[in-house]
């Protein structure tokens, strides 16, 4: 089990369950992190990844409580929510199907809750 705790307010934080997770290629890898410390209201929870097969940071993947999961530039068959939006656990399955070596980089998990604004943690995926 490896820890990464975000510090980025008063009381409140990102932990992060899996840093560094390294799966081999044609198996899924679950990604998971946590806010912790608030009652303040979640707005949404985003994943931002820069990976192999694309350098440049964006968003692939948001969850709102109301509106539940959503893809960013159709990427259903790869993502899936393993999460929970009450316990603000913001976990996703990536590569359903299989992961590649592609898939290989950081991605961040950011929960944007209301009215302090935005927590995030990042998570190292080697295949």
């Amino acid at each position: 089990l490896c820890l990464m705790l975000t510090q980025t307010g008063v009381g409140i934080r990102v932990i992060s369950y899996n840093g560094r997770p390294t799966v081999t290629q044609g198996q899924h890898a679950d990604l998971t992190c946590e806010l912790m410390e608030t009652n303040e209201e979640l707005i949404q929870i985003s994943w931002q990844k820069s990976t192999r097969g694309y350098r440049a940071n964006h968003n692939f993947f948001l969850i709102t409580p109301s509106q539940g999961p959503s893809h960013v530039k159709g990427r259903g068959d790869r993502v899936g929510f393993i999460g929970n939006t009450t316990a603000l656990v913001g976990s996703i399955r990536l590569g359903a199907t299989h992961v590649s070596l592609t898939d290989e980089g950081v991605y961040t998990c950011i929960f944007t809750v209301f009215p302090s604004g935005p927590y995030k943690a990042e998570i190292h995926l080697n295949v």
